[in-house]
């Protein structure tokens, strides 16, 4: 690539010459199969081989070298010999002295961006400069200010002579005459910018950059990572084997001939044959909308579209990509995804789950030989943050943090989006000052990269209610599956919104069902309503024929997902008459998704989509022989405009209203034109008129990265929180000391792989508190996770954490 007197490293173990050609065969090999269509933005390989070629560029100096040979010198693993190194250090003494005073002298990337500038820069060389300056962290806000600031810096400018001069003679010209725009012709940056807005689709840039970025980083951690291109190359292959095209339908076989012929499983099958017809005429588009009611088999429907649209329209290394809401459903519907490739005969590491509880290992998706040199953990840490597998389960939020950010470590998988099916379930729960942004965005990627999307809910399509193929429609009538089902119906408790019952009247009520031995689900609105009706119910009513559970968030997420199952165990005995009757107590956390199913479901006042999400918790599989019950009330003390969007309320109450002005009883046949008003109304009132949305498209448009991922844009916007330790158990103990362990040996690669190895597992036994509920010890004040260690004290098997003594605002 140039000449110097010594071998230029990028690595210890590699040459910059090896490391460049290395990127660049992996950058082919992960574009191979696509095509980009963006139709008023330039994309070529020429853009993308620049930005690799120069990334690493300012590694060239000696300053770089140097410090790369004094401080990762491992005789087993260096690229040079132990007399090439020795002779180079001893040679540059007088660098590691500046390097002690100066320690900036090393950094290299603002060398490469430099390079990818010119005389009369244009917005690809802009981007690229960006995209090379922030390779190991995040995208700012791109501004010209931004790069010209150096030319204003007379130490800065000292020190960029410095490292030009430690540079092989071949960069110095063009470095110097980048330099000297800086500091007198800053109108030639400042241009491509400041015309970005004159092109007819802006929007393209973001997308670009996300795509060129996503490349850098994916062929940079990939070829460090893996032993050779021909390793990489083999196991992608592997990653993206053509399944089984009758995965789905094996197990959905299984499932039939294990239940027996009823007037739901009839709809059952027709909902899987209406969808399969639909697609088929419509194979080729590439929005779809699935609109069913909770337990006509939307997950193997979802999967059963996703598979044929890969099969039918011929595509080659597409993804699907399951998004879901909550971690707390991500299990179950693993569990479904896993069952049908093991039916198959599929190894089911071809699934990958991407949560923040998740624990994963793709050892056997590793050729032996690769697992025998060392090479297993980079491997598997390539293929998780990568999303290199035919099949992801994740959610919404590492969904839309691969889209909505500016961080380098969720922007790695973006390329992966591209050329993927991706299924967004439970779709009601993305707020709805964010629909115009994301509609924008995923149109903008279907038409870009192909991408196609599943829209899947069991309330109302709340995305793309107009350019959607509506895969439930039977003989073109949308409703068609709503109106034929009719286990429950909705009452209301209290008479009005102005009508509130005690906590204490509740729980008379309860027990007065209990012993007519009904299942019954309590969905609160706060966690502290929730625990003091559990307190107060076992407190006060003693039966051996009545189990209580309590659930929520403050319990750790092991225990979560034990409660989860024992409740099912319960509901299954108490269905054959036997064990005790269940009273689940419970927040919105068991609400969408869960597969359970009570006789009574009780919802304190909540907008309509909540409601309905409780309401598929009651007679769920059409078993009972009476009609399921789900009454809705307003509790004392309580106001739920606290936890929900007033608008979304307001607007609840008025279509209820008119509904329960008609009649005592909402009946089921009757949800999805309720859903359809309330939705229709939530549109009008706050996704097309979001001021969120907005700021996002144009921050999107003007490239402002940083800007795009403040917590206003999250999807879950965090209020500070402490991340609570709580060592309930020996493992859970032994878990901290390996972790405590880790953190106090020298960091290294290894350590932080190990560390990041072993968070999730920490995660499961860790809670998380606002800031304002817990004065933590001093010493742990600015740590990831803080130790809880009393925790008898402050941890309850039955409600969860609750820390009375370092409450300071309840």
């Amino acid at each position: 690539m140039f000449y110097m007197n010594f071998e230029v490293l990028s690595h210890p173990d590699r040459l910059l010459e090896e490391h460049v050609a290395q990127m660049q065969q992996l950058a082919s090999i992960l574009i191979r199969d696509f095509t980009y269509h963006f139709e008023k933005v330039q994309f070529n390989t020429q853009i993308l081989n620049k930005i690799i070629e120069l990334h690493d560029a300012g590694k060239s100096s000696k300053f770089f070298q140097y410090y790369l040979r004094e401080k990762t010198h491992n005789p087993e693993n260096c690229k040079v010999s132990e007399c090439s190194h020795c002779l180079f250090l001893d040679k540059h003494s007088e660098i590691g002295k500046d390097l002690l005073e100066k320690p900036n002298l090393k950094n290299h990337s603002l060398i490469g961006a430099l390079l990818a500038l010119n005389e009369e820069p244009d917005i690809y060389d802009i981007i690229s400069y960006f995209i090379i300056k922030n390779h190991h962290g995040s995208l700012p806000n791109f501004s010209h200010k931004s790069i010209t600031e150096i030319g204003d810096d007379p130490s800065k400018l000292r020190e960029l002579d410095k490292i030009i001069d430690a540079l092989p003679e071949s960069y110095h010209k063009k470095l110097k005459l980048i330099k000297e725009i800086l500091k007198n012709k800053k109108r030639r940056i400042s241009k491509p910018l400041q015309l970005l807005n004159n092109y007819d689709s802006p929007i393209e840039f973001y997308f670009l950059t996300l795509t060129l970025y996503s490349l850098l980083l994916s062929s940079d951690k990939g070829s460090l990572m893996y032993p050779s291109i021909e390793a990489l190359s083999r196991q992608r292959e592997l990653a993206n084997l053509t399944i089984e095209k009758k995965w789905v339908d094996n197990y959905r076989s299984t499932l039939i001939a294990h239940h027996p012929a009823s007037t739901l499983n009839e709809l059952r099958s027709l909902a899987w044959q209406t969808a399969v017809e639909n697609l088929k005429n419509n194979f080729t588009k590439h929005i779809f909308s699935l609109n069913l009611p909770t337990g006509l088999g939307k997950t193997l429907i979802n999967l059963k579209i996703a598979q044929l649209l890969i099969e039918m329209n011929q595509l080659n290394n597409y993804k699907i990509i399951y998004c879901l809401p909550f971690t707390s459903i991500i299990d179950q519907t693993a569990a479904i995804i896993e069952n049908a490739l093991i039916l198959s005969g599929i190894d089911t590491k071809l699934l990958l789950v991407d949560h923040h509880l998740a624990q994963q290992s793709f050892e056997n998706n590793i050729e032996t030989s690769y697992v025998n040199n060392g090479y297993q953990d980079s491997i598997s840490e390539y293929i998780l943050n990568s999303w290199e597998t035919p099949i992801i389960l994740t959610t919404f939020v590492k969904l839309w943090d691969s889209i909505f950010n500016n961080s380098g470590k969720q922007l790695i998988k973006f390329n992966n989006l591209s050329h993927s099916v991706i299924i967004l379930d439970e779709i009601q729960n993305i707020p709805p000052q964010f629909h115009k942004a994301l509609e924008t965005a995923l149109m903008e990627m279907t038409r870009i990269f192909d991408t196609r999307f599943i829209v899947s809910t069991a309330t109302h399509p709340v995305l793309f209610a107009e350019n959607a193929i509506k895969l439930h429609s039977f003989q073109n009538d949308e409703n068609y599956f709503f109106s034929k089902l009719n286990r429950i119906k909705l009452e209301r408790f209290t008479k009005n919104s102005e009508d509130k019952i005690s906590l204490e009247e509740l729980a008379e009520i309860l027990i007065l069902k209990q012993k007519e031995g009904f299942s019954q689900l309590v969905i609160l609105n706060t966690i502290r309503q929730s625990v003091e009706l559990y307190t107060y119910i076992t407190k006060h009513y003693h039966s051996t024929s009545l189990k209580i559970l309590h659930l929520s968030s403050q319990h750790i997420p092991l225990l979560r997902r034990w409660k989860i199952r024992q409740t099912k165990n319960l509901l299954n005995q108490n269905k054959h008459k036997k064990g005790p009757t269940p009273l689940l107590i419970s927040t919105q956390v068991v609400e969408a998704g869960v597969d359970l199913d009570f006789d009574i479901v009780w919802r304190e006042f909540a907008p309509i989509d909540s409601i309905n999400q409780a309401a598929g918790r009651c007679n769920r599989n059409g078993l009972s022989n009476t009609k399921g019950q789900v009454f809705l009330f307003n509790l004392k003390d309580s106001s739920p405009s606290n936890v929900y969007h007033s608008i979304m309320l307001s607007k609840s109450v008025a279509v209820l209203e008119n509904y329960f002005g008609k009649a005592s009883a909402i009946e089921e046949d009757s949800f999805s034109e309720i859903n359809s008003e309330y939705f229709h109304e939530i549109r009008k009132a706050i996704a097309d008129n979001s001021v969120k949305s907005d700021e996002m498209i144009g921050l999107m448009c003007q490239l402002k990265f940083e800007n795009i991922s403040a917590n206003q844009f999250r999807l879950i916007e965090e209020q500070p929180k402490y991340n609570i330790f709580l060592p309930v158990n020996k493992h859970a103990k032994a878990l901290w000391q390996q972790y405590q362990e880790l953190i106090s040996t020298q960091p290294s690669f290894d350590t932080r792989r190990k560390i990041k190895k072993l968070i999730p597992q920490l995660l499961n036994y860790t809670v998380a508190v606002y800031k304002t509920q817990y004065i933590p010890q001093p010493n742990q004040m600015d740590q990831f996770l803080l130790f809880e260690e009393s925790v008898g004290s402050y941890y309850s098997m039955d409600t969860g954490f609750s820390n009375s003594e370092k409450v300071v605002v309840l």
